[in-house]
């Protein structure tokens, strides 16, 4: 009841996405414990950024991060049928998936092209700059990139999620980054700051 948009009823405030199902909210452990990846979570850091900014989530992001970094085709309210969107398949032979909205947007309803992504991992490469400005203060990016369950803290592992960015030790080096799906496509992004490369 708070994924897909299953009438064509215009973008819910994100205050009243969050009234559809107050139980995807629960905590379920002591908090900074354990961790449990949560769609609902981001729509509720949205909507915090909404309350203090005075602005939609989407118009911040919008000024404060894509702006700077030049994503300028990149948007959370794009029109699903918008000409230059993948066609995505959930089997080789199709037939393709219909393109559908999400209620809980700041969790993954951003449309962006590899290039436009490709100069968000630019930025988390330069420890949050981009071409001589910052976008993301250097110290920020390092919590958001530190797993910070007590589990993780004690153990002194990187491996785990972070503030929005997991870290990994699939490769035989430490990657960071982000991936995201909803049925027929999926899309990710990493970066290795030790080998100065990434990749969308």
């Amino acid at each position: 009841n708070e994924i897909y948009v299953l009438d064509d009823a215009p973008d819910r405030p994100l205050d009243e996405v969050l009234l559809r199902n107050p139980a995807s909210r629960r905590v379920r452990w002591r908090p900074g414990t354990r961790m449990s990846y949560s769609n609902p979570g981001y729509t509720v850091a949205g909507r915090v950024i909404e309350a203090v900014s005075g602005t939609r989530f989407d118009q911040f992001i919008l000024e404060r991060i894509l702006a700077p970094l030049e994503m300028k085709t990149t948007t959370f309210t794009g029109d699903v049928n918008a000409r230059g969107l993948a066609q995505g398949y959930e089997a080789r032979t199709g037939p393709p998936v219909a393109r559908r909205r999400i209620h809980l947007r700041p969790a993954g309803a951003m449309h962006s092209s590899p290039r436009e992504l490709g100069h968000f991992v630019e930025m988390l490469l330069n420890w949050g700059e981009r071409r001589g400005g910052y976008v993301v203060d250097p110290e920020y990016l390092s919590n958001m990139e530190w797993p910070r369950t007590t589990a993780a803290s004690v153990a002194g592992v990187r491996a785990g999620y972070g503030l929005g960015i997991y870290s990994t030790l699939d490769l035989p080096y430490h990657v960071l980054g982000h991936q995201g799906g909803i049925d027929g496509f999926l899309s990710a992004y990493g970066y290795s700051p030790s080998r100065d490369v990434g990749f969308v």
